[in-house]
């Protein structure tokens, strides 16, 4: 063959080669990023599912209190992580103490709360309650369920904050009063 044959043939195969490495990438539609998502805030008192906390769509149900001394203390852990604020009123550490689920969610969340918010950090209320200070059954008995704010406590940002919790995994979120939001998850 000669050269001016070779050229339209080489052509064609550097063409053919080409448009089939274009299609290999990462994910559907090499090259393209989608928008983030549009983020809507809870309303004041609207919860997410919209289910009860207890129940299995939810949180799932109340399996008991627990106590320092009861067996099942040993599955709670303390949360450290220097993001999040615990306001530790009782001076025990109570509110440090929470599920591993619980902690996951927590930690996602305080991320999510100083990219929206820079110089803004988590702020917890309420975690696990050994005083008895919430309704029968409450989720905070068995370290599952969190009482939070923003550091700043900028009561414009907690209606967004809900729905941060929500993308953060939490398994129930709740705007439950103009004070702070209510986040629970399974055991």
């Amino acid at each position: 063959m000669r050269l001016y044959e070779r050229v339209p043939l080489l052509t064609g195969c550097v063409l053919l080669l080409v448009s089939a490495c274009a299609c290999c990438g990462p994910g559907r539609g090499y090259g393209k990023r989608r928008p983030p998502r549009k983020l809507t805030p809870l309303a004041y008192k609207q919860f997410s599912p919209n289910v009860a906390e207890k129940t299995l769509g939810a949180s799932g149900r109340y399996e008991g209190k627990i106590t320092r001394n009861s067996e099942r203390f040993k599955e709670l852990t303390a949360n450290y992580n220097p993001d999040i604020i615990f306001k530790d009123e009782e001076n025990t550490g109570a509110d440090r103490m929470m599920t591993q689920r619980c902690k996951d969610k927590l930690n996602s969340l305080a991320i999510s709360v100083m990219n929206l918010w820079p110089g803004v950090r988590l702020r917890v209320t309420e975690g696990w309650d050994e005083d008895g200070h919430h309704s029968e059954e409450s989720l905070h008995y068995e370290g599952r369920a969190v009482d939070i704010t923003t550091s700043d406590r900028d009561r414009n940002k907690y209606a967004m904050l809900a729905r941060l919790a929500v993308e953060a995994g939490f398994d129930w979120v709740y705007y439950e009063s103009k004070g702070h939001i209510h986040c629970s998850v399974k055991s």
